[in-house]
């Protein structure tokens, strides 16, 4: 009947099911135990280096890892705390990872052997293996190989590129089956000149570019995206370029501008390297390490026209020569190598047949077609004998020697004057920078240091017009000039010499503050010998600074300088003397007899000095000293001598004191009497 029939289904559907239960378990148990194996063996081909079979391996165990009936995605607490055997699973999967990731690195290191310096070592056989895989993005194997492809990238550049240009160094490259062995050796070959080692260096890049090219570079890796999990191609070569292209063009256009000739004998060897330096080029942007929209001859370009190109060559050489010249001198010492340069007659007596000679002149001339030479100073282009520094003279002469071959050229002559100009600026920059502090500290270097000062100004002056002609050959037809760089000079030696002249009046200013007040001198000993030793200290110091300024200087500088300090010191000894109220006749004696010790030297150093220029030019340039001589006079004449000198306002003492001034000094020197008040009422 129909309920038998209905329960003998029943039976038999649970039996049915049991089977399949029992058939699905011991699956299960036989894809565990494959899952096993599965992650041993995958352990071993990481071992072995065989990365592409183990990678293909752990997709196959990441399968099973994710089986739902083996290990199902409960949330049930119980479940998944009593689960050890998935977290086992778990923890072995994330080794293999780990070490599927380390393999990368194995293969990669042993492919490209960087160990040994100077040496690069291609093993084939782990580069086959290593780019035979997928390297999957979202696992980070990408970014992973385009890291190690950027540092090997950088490796090659500073280990093989950079050192190949500096250094010189040949390159030798062994091929085999399966090993590629690049290494650097030192050049033993026979010096040549730098154009010809530059070229060589460019056919051993060559080299060095096709072999890598030919083993690695032309490589490709096969990428999965995350998204798509697509397979796309990317080149070895595009990221080995975009990590190292622009400083290598970079590298290769500064070694190609510092080897450029500055001298025409060398054009052809010269025209050969720009032909291997095209071709180099070439041939990078076939294996396409320049891209193809980059502009053509990035590199042969800096050059331009080869004529105008050694041209700046020389004028660089120029600036680095003058650089060295200037620097080479930056330790300044009283020892310093000098030179005696200028005119020795003071005066300058240009005779008529000389002025003909300027006048009939047809070619251009700057001072006889806009200045008449009869309303020119004669000293204005002349210099006086003086003493310069000898490297700076030497490095007038080389700029002279920059304008006389501008003169040479037919072309490109705008370069050499242009180059005059920066040597001039480069000594303005450099010379005040190494020289000026250390020669306020010494009077000698700071008067010799001042004669350079003005030397150069003198030849800024001069210059231009010596080579106005070259105006023909400037850029803009404009004659060059220099002219601009006389204050500036003449500015920077005023600077020097007014901060070394203030220091030596403050220690000229010192010495007379030792005394005190003048007053008191007569009371103590020691107080005359305050007074006595300090008048000695100022012509001590004197006859040190005029011991090293004398034959430094120019005699019209030299009697400047001296005669204003010694014009300082009599300025403060008489201002100090028209300050006091009362002078005693033993004070004022001791007072006389120190004043016409300073006196004295004062004739000495000034007026019977060999090269003095004169009463009368020494009255403008030290108007206290005449005026000093009048106070000693005054301090040893009698009552009756001082009114005589004054002579009613018209005497020789009228001339250097006021009306005022005298009384004072008569009420000091003199009692009250009726002589005095006489005396005092023709002092008007």
């Amino acid at each position: 009947d129909y309920s038998k029939l209905e329960n003998h289904a029943r039976h038999v559907n649970s039996n049915y099911h049991q089977v399949h239960r029992l058939n699905q378990f011991i699956n299960g148990i036989k894809q565990l135990i494959q899952l096993h194996n599965h992650i041993h063996e995958c352990r071993q081909l990481c071992k072995k280096g065989a990365l592409n079979e183990a990678k293909n391996l752990y997709e196959t165990i990441e399968n099973l890892i994710n089986n739902e009936y083996l290990f199902p995605h409960s949330n049930d607490k119980f479940y998944q705390q009593h689960y050890p055997l998935y977290e086992t699973f778990q923890k072995y999967v994330r080794q293999l990872r780990t070490d599927i990731c380390q393999t990368h690195h194995t293969l990669w290191n042993d492919g490209v052997d960087r160990t040994t310096k100077n040496q690069l070592k291609l093993n084939l056989n782990y580069l086959d293996q290593l780019f035979q895989c997928i390297f999957h993005e979202e696992k980070g194997e990408r970014l992973l190989m385009e890291k190690n492809i950027q540092t090997f990238a950088s490796y090659c550049f500073q280990g093989f590129i950079h050192i190949l240009i500096e250094k010189k160094m040949k390159l030798v490259i062994d091929v085999e089956t399966t090993m590629v062995l690049i290494r650097m050796e030192n050049n033993e070959e026979i010096e040549r000149n730098d154009i010809e080692e530059f070229d060589e260096t460019l056919n051993y890049l060559k080299k060095f570019f096709d072999v890598l090219n030919i083993h690695l570079l032309s490589r490709v890796m096969k990428i999965q995206t995350s998204k798509e999990k697509s397979v796309e191609s990317v080149s070895i070569m595009n990221i080995y370029s975009s990590t190292i292209a622009n400083d290598f063009i970079e590298l290769i256009r500064e070694s190609l501008l510092n080897i450029i000739p500055n001298d025409f004998q060398y054009i052809e060897i010269f025209r050969s390297l720009l032909q291997t330096v095209t071709d180099f080029e070439k041939y990078l942007i076939e294996i396409k390490f320049f891209s193809a929209n980059k502009i053509s001859s990035v590199i042969s370009s800096v050059v331009g026209n080869i004529d105008e190109s050694i041209i700046k060559s020389r004028c660089r050489t120029y600036l680095f020569q003058s650089r060295q010249l200037l620097q080479s001198n930056a330790i300044i010492t009283t020892s310093l190598k000098t030179i005696e340069i200028g005119d020795d007659e003071q005066l300058f007596k240009q005779n008529e047949q000389d002025k003909e000679k300027y006048k009939n002149e047809t070619s251009s001339n700057i001072l006889s077609s806009t200045i008449s030479l009869d309303e020119l100073d004669a000293n204005m282009f002349r210099f006086p004998r003086t003493t310069i520094v000898e490297h700076v003279y030497e490095y007038m002469e080389f700029i002279r020697t920059v304008l006389q071959e501008a003169d040479q050229l037919e072309n490109y002559g705008a370069h050499l004057c242009a180059t005059a100009r920066n040597m001039m600026e480069l000594f303005h920059v450099i010379y005040a920078n190494l020289h000026e502090r250390k020669a306020q500290e010494f009077p000698y270097l700071t008067a010799l240091h001042f004669n350079t000062y003005m030397y150069v100004a003198h030849v800024c002056l001069i210059l231009g017009e010596e080579y106005y002609h070259l105006k023909t050959k400037t850029g803009d037809g404009q004659p060059i000039t220099f002219v601009d760089y006389v204050p500036i000079f003449r500015n920077q030696a005023a600077n020097l010499l007014k901060s070394q002249l203030d220091i030596q009046r403050d220690i000229l200013t010192s010495f007379i503050k030792e005394i005190g007040a003048f007053h008191n001198i007569v009371d103590e000993d020691d107080n005359q010998d305050i007074l006595k030793r300090a008048i000695n200290q100022c012509i001590m110091h004197m006859e040190n600074l005029s011991h090293n300024w004398r034959n430094v200087f120019s005699p019209q500088v030299y009697f400047k300088v001296i005669g204003y300090l010694c014009d300082h010191v009599s300025h403060i000894l008489i201002k100090e003397t028209l300050s006091l109220e009362d002078i005693p006749e033993k004070e004022c004696q001791i007072m006389v007899d120190v004043f016409t010790q300073w006196s004295t030297f004062l004739q000495n150093i000034l007026v019977k000095d060999d090269l003095s220029p004169g009463l009368n030019i020494l009255a403008r340039l030290s108007p206290n000293l005449t005026r000093f001589n009048e106070l000693c006079l005054v301090l040893n004449s009698s009552l009756q001598n001082i009114v005589d000198r004054w002579f009613n306002g018209q005497g020789p003492l009228a001339s250097q004191f006021t009306a005022l001034e005298i009384k004072q000094l008569i009420r000091a020197l003199f009692q009250t009497s009726e002589r005095r008040t006489a005396a005092l009422a023709k002092i008007q």
